[in-house]
């Protein structure tokens, strides 16, 4: 056994998005650049909620961490070169989606470690954005006609559409004897309503 030993690089693979509630491979790469004896090679899944306010003295927070993940890649054995191991995961729907910003956060962060008989072990964590569970939208038909009415109709398969989700629809052109072009395109329309009534509207991508 060599006194002197050089500890792999990890390296992680994941699909995107990633969602609550849905499967998903992860491919953990491990490259030995020389032959390294490990014990074993784990890849884990933490989700850690909590939110922090005030500073100092006057400082509080609170932190919940849900139940880990994981899988054993690699058994006892001898690395050498560069090797793939892929495992499935599943974000449970009691998990909430990530959330930065703010003094309330959501934080989901794969952890690989490959343990060394005596030596250091390898160790990497990498932070991941999981989204909220993809909800299928039900069905709601409707027309929508331009200002010109009389020369352009909108008829949408659903105005409800899920995240990702693709909008359908049939253009109808009333006067076919006058040029048009026609250019469709989606912009949000935020509204937020406070406690008194008062309505904010804003077109466009967010306030």
């Amino acid at each position: 056994m060599a006194l002197w030993k050089t500890q792999p690089t990890l390296r992680l693979f994941v699909p995107q998005p990633i969602r609550v509630g849905e499967p998903f491979v992860a491919t953990l790469e491990i490259e030995a650049r020389e032959p390294v004896p490990v014990e074993w090679v784990d890849l884990t899944l933490e989700c850690v909620e909590g939110w922090a306010v005030g500073s100092g003295k006057n400082r509080v927070s609170r932190v919940h961490r849900y139940p880990k993940v994981g899988a054993r890649l690699v058994e006892e054995t001898e690395l050498s070169g560069t090797t793939r191991h892929q495992a499935s995961f599943t974000i449970p729907f009691d998990e909430p989606p990530s959330q930065h910003g703010g003094p309330a956060y959501v934080r989901h962060t794969f952890h690989a470690q490959a343990s060394i008989p005596w030596w250091p072990d390898a160790r990497v964590s990498w932070p991941i954005t999981v989204r909220a569970a993809s909800v299928p939208a039900t069905p709601s038909p409707v027309v929508v006609q331009t200002n010109a009415s009389d020369l352009i109709e909108v008829s949408l398969e659903s105005q409800r559409v899920a995240v990702q989700g693709i909008v359908g629809g049939l253009v109808a052109l009333k006067k076919l004897d006058t040029p048009l072009v026609v250019d469709l395109a989606l912009r949000e329309v935020l509204t937020l309503v406070s406690w008194n009534g008062y309505e904010r509207v804003r077109h466009g991508r967010g306030f």
